[in-house]
């Protein structure tokens, strides 16, 4: 694919809570610094349209994230990509498998469920949703882990890149942690899942043919054994 998409935007939005009351505000803010970083270079490499919407601090409330989901366009082959870095927890109750994403202060929540129904109701070509929090029934739990993981290197050449956000078609959906289980930070390199899933596809992005599901795995396996991701990917034949 040559020349500048001119017709998809990639619509990113990042939210974080990085409240004092959270107690991960540097680790919040090293998750986004990365992503934002990330969304950039896909931009730079697939030529795409990237506007990234970040809601931290007082502005990360429930009816912003809703403001934003409404006002995403309603046009073909768009890309809605949003992440969440914070407090997460499931409910004795809750039978899905995916964690409750807690807004600052536990005042309210969002869940992927919620988030892939809204999206879906703008006809995106591809969905993904990702969360970087604990899926386990204890509301406060923090877990860190100061040297765990070891900066990886880097392709330099991105051509996965174009493969998985430019020939791909429908839902990813991931999170930090399967039922049950915390998800492991630190101050340096923020959340243990987000370091290893941006790792995963930089790391392997000269691959032209990169996939969400060689992605995942790769994840996962740096994650073990103190933690693993959950995933779903549904995708449909590019036309």
């Amino acid at each position: 694919m040559k020349g500048k998409n001119t017709r998809t935007m990639l619509h990113a939005l990042l939210i974080c809570d990085d409240s004092p009351h959270s107690g991960l505000t540097k680790e919040t803010h090293v998750d986004i610094e990365n992503m934002r970083a990330f969304l950039k270079k896909v931009a730079k490499t697939t030529k795409l349209r990237v506007k990234i919407h970040n809601l931290s601090g007082k502005k990360t409330t429930y009816n912003n994230v809703l403001y934003w989901v409404k006002s995403l366009p309603n046009k073909r082959n768009q890309i809605f990509f949003c992440y969440f870095a914070g407090h997460g927890y499931r409910p004795e109750t809750n039978k899905s498998p995916w964690p409750y994403c807690s807004l600052p202060n536990h005042s309210t929540h969002i869940t992927h469920e919620w988030m892939l129904s809204e999206l879906k109701k703008h006809n995106p070509r591809l969905s993904i949703i990702l969360s970087d929090c604990c899926n386990s029934t204890d509301l406060s739990e923090s877990v860190f882990a100061e040297k765990r993981h070891s900066k990886s290197k880097k392709n330099k050449k991105c051509k996965g890149l174009n493969h998985l956000f430019l020939a791909t078609r429908g839902t990813i959906i991931g999170t930090a942690a399967s039922p049950g289980q915390p998800a492991f930070c630190s101050r340096q390199i923020g959340g243990l899942f987000t370091r290893s899933f941006l790792d995963a596809i930089l790391s392997s992005s000269s691959h032209k043919y990169l996939s969400w599901k060689h992605v995942a795995t790769i994840t996962q396996t740096q994650c073990e054994p103190l933690q693993k991701p959950f995933f779903s990917i549904s995708l449909q034949n590019h036309p």
